[in-house]
C-alpha cells in the first residue's frame, strides 16, 4: 500500500495492489480516481471477460443480457466488506478479484472494468441518505439502447438486478 496523504487535493497513486485516499478526500476526488483507475487497470480483468459477455449468433453484443450477466457474476463473486474504520482504501481490479471482496467503490470499479472493456456506456452515481451526512454510497449505472437507465448496484441490500435502496439526493459523474 502507499502512504496516506493529508492533502485532500492529492490522491495516492496505486502501488499495484491497493491505495489509501486521504480521510479528507471528497467524493468527487474518489470518483475521479475510479475513472482513472478503470482506464489504466481494466485489462487486469480481461481473462474474466468471457464469463460475462453475451453475443448473438452474428457476434453482436446483447446489451441487456450482458448487463444482467455482469451483475450476477459480480454479485456472486465479489462480496461486500467495509473499509477499515476512518480509511478509504481502493483496491486494484486484480486485488479485488483475488481477495473476493471490496466496499461499494471497489465493487463499482470492478463491475465498470467489464463495461469499459466492452465499450458499454456508463456513469458513476454517488448518493446520500441523510442530508446532514453528505454522500454515503456509490454504484455504477448504464443504460439500454432505448435510453432506459440500468442500476448495477450489487451491495447486499440490492436484492435484484436494477435495484438500489431509495436515496434522498445524488450526483452523476460521466467520463
Amino acid at each position: 500500500m502507499t502512504n496516506v496523504t493529508n492533502n485532500p487535493s492529492k490522491v495516492s497513486k496505486p502501488s499495484g495492489l491497493a491505495i489509501k485516499l486521504s480521510d479528507r478526500a471528497d467524493a468527487g476526488q474518489t470518483v475521479g480516481f475510479l475513472f482513472e483507475d478503470i482506464e489504466k487497470n481494466a485489462e487486469q480483468l480481461r481473462p474474466l471477460l468471457a464469463n460475462v459477455a453475451v453475443y448473438d449468433a452474428n457476434g453482436i453484443l446483447l446489451l441487456d443480457k450482458t448487463l444482467r450477466k455482469i451483475w450476477n457474476f459480480c454479485r456472486r463473486e465479489i462480496k461486500y466488506k467495509f473499509d477499515p474504520k476512518n480509511q478509504e482504501v481502493i483496491y486494484s481490479p486484480r486485488r479485488i478479484w483475488e481477495q473476493k471482496f471490496g466496499d461499494c467503490d471497489d465493487q463499482t470499479k470492478f463491475l465498470l472494468c467489464f463495461l469499459f472493456m466492452l465499450k458499454i456506456p456508463f456513469k458513476i452515481r454517488i448518493v446520500g441518505y441523510n442530508k446532514n451526512r453528505g454522500f454515503a454510497h456509490v454504484f455504477p449505472v448504464s443504460w439500454l439502447e432505448n435510453g432506459k437507465e440500468i442500476i448495477l448496484d450489487y451491495v447486499p441490500e440490492c436484492q435484484y438486478f436494477g435495484h438500489t435502496p431509495p436515496y434522498l439526493f445524488y450526483k452523476d459523474f460521466h467520463k
